[in-house]
């Protein structure tokens, strides 16, 4: 997948989660696995994302995932 496609589905996928999920949820952290948790660029971009949404991002280690 190109860089623009992966930046689109990222866009699409916080879209998700502030339409489907965050209005019916109370979560305070979101929790990231696989492949995606290597990422540093996605993982900067995510903690920015939720962090303006009042969420932690945390990686699956940090649970024992």
């Amino acid at each position: 997948m190109s860089r623009e496609g992966r930046l689109v589905q990222n866009i699409g996928g916080i879209a998700n989660y502030d339409m489907l999920i965050l209005p019916r949820v109370d979560a305070s952290v979101v929790i990231l696995s696989g492949g995606g948790a290597r990422n540093k660029t996605l993982v900067k971009w995510l903690e920015k994302e939720l962090k303006s949404r009042g969420l932690r991002l945390a990686m699956s280690e940090e649970y024992r995932l």
